[in-house]
Formats: structure tokens, sequence, C-alpha cells
């Protein structure tokens, strides 16, 4: 398998710094430990709407303060099989879609 470093810019850019913050979570850069997702804080809650309402606004908060060039056109977490959470944030560049397992 021979490996190749892929250059995107643009709105390809954008999408794929999202997809790298969603993958990264918080305290695991060096040098910025404020970086990444904050997911790890709803590990041992209850998997409800309610908790996914939680999540949409801590994401919403963290992703303006992490990459403040991203413009969220929307946002939607739901529960989905067992500690998993659909993660779906729309921009003007595309959409990203996840599940994450808590």
């Amino acid at each position: 398998m021979t490996r190749q470093i892929i250059i995107r810019d643009g709105n390809q850019a954008k999408l794929e710094n999202i997809r790298e913050w969603l993958s990264t979570p918080e305290g695991t850069i060096y040098g910025r430990p404020d970086w990444g997702h904050p997911l790890d804080q709803f590990r041992h809650e209850p998997q409800s709407p309610s908790t996914a309402l939680a999540i949409e606004n801590t994401l919403l908060l963290k992703l303006a303060s992490d990459l403040p060039d991203v413009t969220l056109s929307r946002i939607l977490v739901s529960p989905m099989g067992k500690d998993g959470y659909y993660i779906g944030f729309g921009v003007p560049e595309g959409v990203i879609e996840e599940v994450k397992a808590l």
C-alpha cells in the first residue's frame, strides 16, 4: 500500500477541518489541549433526546470556538443504537454525518 498526501482547498478543506475536529477529542493535541470535540463529557449520561439536545448545544458552542471560519446552517444529534449518536453538521460547503459511540 502506498501512502499519499492529499491536499484539499476551499470548500473541501472546510469539510475536512470539521471531520478532523469531530474525530479529535479535547486534550489530545499537544500544544492545543482545548481544541477538539467535547463528547467525552457525555460518556456516562443516559442516551436520550434530552442528552442529544445537550450534545447539540455543546458542539455548536465548541465548534464556533475552535473553527471560527465555519458557518453552520444546521446541526442534528439524535440517539442511535446502543450508546451511539448520529451527528450531522450542515454547512454551506456540504454536510458532515457521523455516528459516534460514547
